[in-house]
């Protein structure tokens, strides 16, 4: 798979509604759909390639936190954490709030 193809089917459809967690503007059935969407999504790639887009710009960043987190991979957990000491990372709420889904579904 191309990078452009990546990006077309991974991060494009989907950083919009996760930029600044836009997605809280729509009806509860449209979140459970990109929800659903974002696990399907990151369900198919490796843990590599989740790594690689964490680690990129911001909206590759955003998209594959979502998928790390509501897919349930809490083998990237400490990529999560790496990412968010990496010095320079100022917008990391995507990471923040992944990383929580991950504390409190381990507590449960």
């Amino acid at each position: 798979m191309t990078e452009s193809e990546l990006y077309s089917k991974y991060i494009i459809p989907y950083y919009g509604d996760l930029m600044r967690m836009n997605f809280i503007r729509r009806t509860n059935s449209q979140i459970t759909e990109l929800f659903n969407s974002l696990i399907a999504l990151g369900n198919e790639l490796s843990d590599e390639i989740l790594i690689e887009l964490l680690n990129d710009s911001w909206r590759p960043s955003k998209v594959s936190a979502w998928m790390i987190g509501l897919s349930k991979r809490y083998v990237l957990t400490s990529e999560i954490e790496k990412y968010l000491n990496k010095p320079g990372t100022r917008h990391g709420e995507h990471t923040l709030i992944n990383l929580l889904l991950f504390k409190k579904r381990q507590s449960i």
